[in-house]
């Protein structure tokens, strides 16, 4: 649904190709990644086209504005995994890949310790 209460539509998968050629022009985009229902081909009336833009670091906020302007109902744009649509740099995405996967790694503990101690707690209602 959008802002208006109606549903959005969702934008036809063509359109990735437009996007691609358009965003990839970009010198500072790494990679573009198509993720979520649509790229796994499970899409539901409520799915929306879901697209990981991987940057270099320190992305001028003009920048980020301009690639961030095609989104729209239905294609969200976020700056995660999926599909590759465009990769600029196989060495640079696969360094972001571990990169993040380092970070989750360090943080996994802490997220475990926390997701059982919350899972213990018991359950009141008001």
């Amino acid at each position: 649904m959008n802002k208006e209460g109606t549903k959005a539509e969702i934008p036809s998968l063509d359109c990735l190709s437009r996007l691609t050629a358009s965003i990839s022009q970009f010198p500072q985009v790494i990679a573009l990644i198509h993720y979520g229902s649509t790229a796994r081909a499970r899409a539901t009336p409520l799915s929306d086209i879901d697209i990981c833009v991987v940057t270099l670091p320190g992305l001028p906020h003009d920048t980020w504005e301009t690639i961030m302007s095609h989104t729209g109902p239905g294609l969200d744009l976020v700056i995660r995994e999926g599909k590759p649509l465009f990769i600029r740099n196989e060495k640079m995405w696969h360094r972001k890949k571990v990169d993040a996967l380092r970070q989750y790694l360090d943080i996994q503990p802490l997220i475990e310790r926390n997701t059982r101690r919350i899972l213990k707690r018991p359950v009141t209602t008001p």
